[in-house]
């Protein structure tokens, strides 16, 4: 997207005028309807609108134009997958106590990138991890339903964004902390004031 484009659209969220970041961003799509990051910024702004389907259609197509390019890249790879777990499990070693040992069970998997499914329902497509099922408080309580507790990290969306070996190490350590405070009941906003945003 040239500069000119991407300054009016930060101008016009700037002033709160989301509907002319949006035209802005389908008038550029419609020239250059590859651009899966224009894709993926339009997508973030109707989900702030609460239009989840509109943002879903968007995400479905940046996820299938990540998939190719991410592939031709080479960070789909096992490679990649194999030094993500092993940044993983380094993560999780330093966890500090208590919080090691109350999450000695909750498996932290690896996939790809988040699926399909996840993305049409607004599931950023470039998300590096999520926590799914019952938190820590929750587990104790009977009513819960047995869903798994899991930490996932997504590998290729992680190698995409930093290919760098160092800098991959340091993002999977704050992607392994931010799901771990989601199984401690913090919040968006506790992440970012944690700086684990």
């Amino acid at each position: 997207m040239d500069p000119r484009r991407q300054a009016e659209i930060d101008d016009a969220l700037r002033a709160g005028e989301r509907e002319v970041a949006i035209a802005l961003l389908e008038t550029h799509l419609q020239v250059e309807p590859g651009d899966a990051d224009a894709r993926h910024w339009l997508g973030k702004i109707l989900l702030d609108l609460g239009r989840r389907r509109d943002a879903g259609t968007e995400w479905r197509r940046v996820r299938r134009a990540d998939m190719v390019s991410d592939r031709a890249l080479g960070v789909a790879s096992v490679q990649t997958r194999d030094r993500v777990e092993a940044a993983a499990a380094r993560a999780c070693a330093r966890l500090p106590q208590p919080f090691a040992k109350l999450t000695k069970d909750v498996p932290v998997l690896l996939e790809e990138r988040p699926t399909s499914e996840l993305v049409a329902n607004g599931f950023d497509p470039r998300a590096y991890g999520l926590f799914e099922g019952p938190t820590h408080q929750d587990r104790g309580m009977v009513d819960v339903p047995p869903t798994p507790t899991r930490i996932v990290l997504y590998y290729a969306n992680l190698a995409a964004d930093f290919p760098d070996d160092e800098a991959l190490e340091a993002q999977v350590a704050i992607t392994v902390e931010h799901e771990v405070g989601h199984y401690f009941g913090l919040n968006e906003d506790d992440m970012e004031r944690l700086g684990l945003d």
